[in-house]
């Protein structure tokens, strides 16, 4: 299912997702180009009972406050998330710092973000 909501709103993902009956969700695309943290925070119940998988692109030059790419990180990692290149070939470090060492200048990555499996 695809939703295109306008961020004028204010509505939040775990909101759609009541408000629509939504019973399943596997993958989330998220380009909200900068904005994650909010989508994140406001989908937490919705992340938490799903854990879908996340199409996602992490540039830390991509946020008005900078600090805000380490908040999706630390929240992604809280819940329980990894992150990998798309083809999943390559894990990235779940800290932000390593992973911004891993980012150009003014540039970008597209990551899978995975709910860690415990063995």
């Amino acid at each position: 299912i695809s939703l295109m909501y306008d961020l004028a709103s204010k509505n939040t993902l775990d909101n759609v997702i009541v408000e629509n009956r939504i019973s399943k969700i596997d993958i989330i695309k998220l380009d909200v180009d900068g904005n994650e943290l909010d989508i994140l925070i406001g989908g937490q119940n919705s992340i938490t009972k799903f854990r879908p998988i996340f199409v996602m692109e992490l540039g830390p030059d991509q946020y008005e406050k900078n600090s805000n790419f380490d908040k999706v990180v630390q929240l992604m990692v809280s819940m329980g998330y990894e992150f990998y290149s798309l083809n999943e070939s390559v894990k990235y470090p779940n800290d932000s710092i390593l992973l911004r060492k891993l980012i150009p200048k003014m540039g970008s990555i597209n990551v899978i973000a995975k709910m860690h499996v415990k063995n």
